[in-house]
């Protein structure tokens, strides 16, 4: 996530082909998919890979539900995540955007604060704050999301993630000031 994802995903198959171990190889199937992170449908496809190794897995369902959400799959979406979390997966990422986008956005929203409060890294940190943004447009508040993407921007900076999450809340707030009349500010 630094800003180099076809290395990320070459090395990613390196180990895949250097390990037979079912569990290894689904955590690296899982990790392929997070790095086709602007190709759903093959992020999909790493984690049913990945699903096929570990049954069931919660955190493989919450991966999946990622990839549904982003096909905008929906319902599929929320069911996958409501499994993680209801076998303790933290998949309140998605679940949060997902509720939403079926128009349940304080549900939704809470279930974005509450994972900002349990985010363990910078990557779940990132990704919280990118959804949290998205959430506040769907609702109209672009100063809202301007916020998260500004925030959110300064911790992916923080973890080294500015290289893939950072740059894309840079572009996203710089579409909530354009949205807001910013000129200044946008150019």
């Amino acid at each position: 996530f630094a800003g180099d994802p076809d290395r990320a995903i070459a090395r990613c198959r390196e180990a895949i082909a250097l390990t037979e171990d079912a569990t290894r190889r689904a955590l690296l199937y899982e990790r392929l998919g997070e790095f086709h992170f602007w190709d759903d449908e093959a992020a999909l496809e790493c984690y049913r890979q990945a699903l096929a190794l570990l049954p069931g897995e919660p955190r493989l369902l919450a991966a999946e539900g990622h990839a549904l959400f982003g096909l905008r799959r929906w319902d599929e979406a929320r069911e996958r995540c409501e499994a993680a979390l209801a076998a303790g997966a933290r998949p309140r990422i998605t679940l949060g955007l997902v509720l939403a986008y079926l128009g349940r956005p304080d549900e939704g929203e809470a279930h974005l604060r509450r994972a900002l409060e349990l985010a363990e890294n910078g990557e779940e940190i990132a990704r919280a704050y990118m959804h949290l943004g998205e959430l506040r447009r769907l609702r109209g508040d672009f100063e809202g999301a301007l916020a998260a993407m500004s925030d959110g921007e300064r911790e992916a900076g923080r973890f080294g993630l500015r290289g893939a999450f950072g740059h894309f809340m840079y572009v996203n707030g710089a579409d909530d000031l354009l949205r807001l009349a910013r000129w200044d500010e946008a150019a």
